[in-house]
């Protein structure tokens, strides 16, 4: 795992090799271990690389890295964990290696099939790559969007990074924030898909490659998960039979992700998805597996006893950490500077603490994200199949009876909710349970220059369920959830705070194997009408008691609603002082104030607009002022 920068300036007038030095040292966290970067001046083009070495930690795996000729030049971040057996496929071809590490794969198999190569990695990764042949500057990002890559273009000029901070260190970067990008942070909680808080600047695409050829920059797709399910056919096999095999694709994916030269672990947080994977590692090593769970003092948010019980039923190595609110409040200054971004998950906090207390035994630690999306275990998959009868009725009748609700329903979230239920596009009504504003708030915010629905029009969150082709209600809203929320939140969450802290995180559910197998699965083995990852609690019962797991899911949060009453007080009156944001001129400060207001005084649960409203003000003071 590292952290890579770069760019390419046809015309430059600054000092080249001083800039990407300081454009590298802003990402030592991502790779203490070690530091390299290339330039060629009268190109304009620089490469860099900060290093945490996992694989081979001897210095034959220095980066940047280059092939035998000098023509072909790489940094990498991530890992690919088929490299092996690409290493030996391509020694058979004749070429020959001086590492033992993935860096030095990816070159080869770039010489040998071009782009196509990211086709055939099996990993996470984001790859920047300079072909001084054609003078083409390529960048690659893994299928499901793991690792991250940030780049900024304008005038010829491109800088790119694993992490905004080093971008800006670009003489020629501007910090001006994208409005439109903006509005998609106050409805989704971060900006989503290839968009950026600021202006002229981008993500590659989970599964794309770009290709920036001094002039003109083009995108190209090399793995479409819309496209592959909608061109399938829904398995035919028995359950039994998709358990067996989705049993034998969870044991191949975590045995891949325990490859290592340096210790790992496991987060437990007692729930399917981390106990089915540290289950699988305890069942393929001899060895005691690490396991590291965070746990709450307030019980309604604790579930390391759970945890505890899964590690002692595993013979686990367990490690816990019970985290008191001044651990959270100190945390919470950090996330601006971690994030980059306005980033509103309110469990990056417990998701840093972990990986800090993870980093002290541990170098890589896997994790079970991923599982709520591919087998339909998310609360708001329930609450949606609950109204599908919503769905089927004629728009005159749904403004009748919740139009009539609207007036007579008690409390704002009650009203807001039945206003949307009035849409006649019933995804609007998925958008509100995934909202962090309640409808018509947004555009009271910004004075009226804003609208979430025209905020999220050309994204993938609406393009993703209109085009899931020939599904049922919970399929689209699954595959909505594997573009979106996934790569955009619990990604960028679990990413940022694990990097922060110099730990690598694998996911092992998201092996792309497995996401294409479960996404083809019949709904009925995932959700029958009452439970939930139907497919895989089976296969964990094969590990695990089954009273272990029976219980109902509480996630990874933490008591904010009340914490903004009391501990957090201080921060949300400094932050979101009415003055203050006025001075802005960006958002309505009377109207931020009723809702703080509003909350203070328990007349409604305005936790995730004010949490919000912190994050970005919190970043815009790093940030902008």
């Amino acid at each position: 795992m590292c952290g890579i920068a770069g760019f390419w300036n046809c015309k430059y007038n600054f000092d080249i090799s001083e800039t990407i030095s300081r454009m590298t040292d802003t990402l030592v966290h991502r790779g203490p271990d070690d530091r390299g970067t290339w330039v060629d001046k009268n190109l304009g083009i620089a490469l860099g690389q900060r290093r945490l070495s996992i694989l081979d930690l001897s210095p034959a795996g220095h980066q940047p890295m280059s092939n035998t000729q000098g023509d072909i030049w790489v940094v990498f971040n991530g890992e690919i964990y088929n490299f092996l057996e690409l290493r030996d496929e391509l020694m058979g071809l004749g070429y020959r290696f001086k590492s033992h590490c993935d860096t030095e794969v990816i070159i080869y198999a770039y010489e040998e099939w071009g782009e196509k190569c990211f086709e055939r990695f099996n990993g996470m990764f984001a790859v920047a790559l300079w072909n001084s042949r054609d003078k083409r500057l390529i960048l690659a990002r893994d299928r499901l969007g793991k690792k991250p890559l940030y780049y900024y273009i304008k005038d010829g000029t491109i800088a790119f990074a694993s992490e905004l901070k080093a971008i800006i260190e670009h003489p020629f970067f501007k910090k001006e924030i994208d409005e439109l990008n903006l509005h998609r942070y106050f409805t989704l909680g971060n900006v989503p898909y290839t968009g950026a808080i600021f202006k002229n600047t981008f993500k590659v695409a989970a599964g794309h490659y770009m290709v920036f050829d001094g002039t003109d920059i083009k995108d190209y797709i090399y793995w479409d998960i819309l496209g592959i399910i909608n061109k399938s056919d829904k398995q035919s096999i028995s359950l039994y039979e998709a358990q067996e095999e989705l049993e034998e694709l969870l044991k191949s994916s975590v045995k891949y992700r325990l490859i290592s030269d340096v210790k790992l672990g496991a987060f437990l947080s007692g729930g399917i998805d981390s106990s089915t994977i540290v289950s699988i590692m305890a069942a393929l090593d001899s060895k005691a597996v690490k396991t590291f769970t965070i746990g709450f003092y307030e019980e309604k948010f604790n579930e390391a006893e759970y945890a505890r019980d899964i590690a002692k039923h595993l013979n686990t190595e367990h490690y816990e950490l019970y985290i008191k609110p001044q651990d959270c409040f100190e945390t919470i200054t950090k996330l601006p500077k971690i994030y980059d971004e306005p980033f509103a998950d309110s469990s990056a906090i417990p998701t840093y603490l972990v990986s800090k207390m993870t980093r002290e035994h541990v170098t890589v630690a896997l994790s079970g994200d991923g599982g709520d999306e591919l087998f339909c275990g998310y609360n708001h998959y329930l609450y949606m199949n609950k109204l599908k009868p919503v769905n089927y009725m004629p728009a005159a009748v749904k403004k009748i009876i919740f139009g009539a609700l609207e007036r007579f329903m008690p409390g704002k979230k009650y009203k807001t909710f039945a206003r949307y239920l009035q849409q006649e596009d019933f995804f609007r009504v998925y958008e509100h349970l995934m909202s962090h504003w309640r409808m018509g708030y947004l555009d009271k915010l910004f004075n009226g220059r804003a609208d979430s629905s025209a905020a999220l029009k050309d994204t993938v969150f609406y393009s993703t369920y209109k085009n899931r082709e020939n599904a049922g209600l919970l399929d689209k809203l699954m595959m909505v959830d594997v573009r979106n929320y996934l790569v955009d939140d619990i990604l960028v969450k679990v990413d940022r705070a694990s990097m922060a802290n110099s730990l690598e995180s694998r996911v092992p559910l998201l092996d792309y194997r497995i996401v294409e197998f479960a996404l083809s699965l019949p709904l009925a083995y995932k959700f029958d009408g009452k439970t939930t990852k139907k497919i895989l609690r089976n296969i964990l019962y094969k590990y695990v008691p089954r009273e272990l797991m029976e219980r109902p899911k509480k996630g990874f949060s933490i008591p904010l609603s009340v914490w903004m009453r009391n501990e957090l007080k201080h921060l949300v009156s400094q932050y979101l002082d009415k003055n203050r944001i006025n001075r802005q001129g960006i958002f309505n400060g009377e109207f931020v104030a009723s809702i703080v207001n509003e909350h203070m005084a328990e007349k409604a649960n305005n936790m995730n607009m004010i949490w919000s409203m912190l994050m970005f003000q919190m970043w815009y003071e790093h940030y902008m002022e």
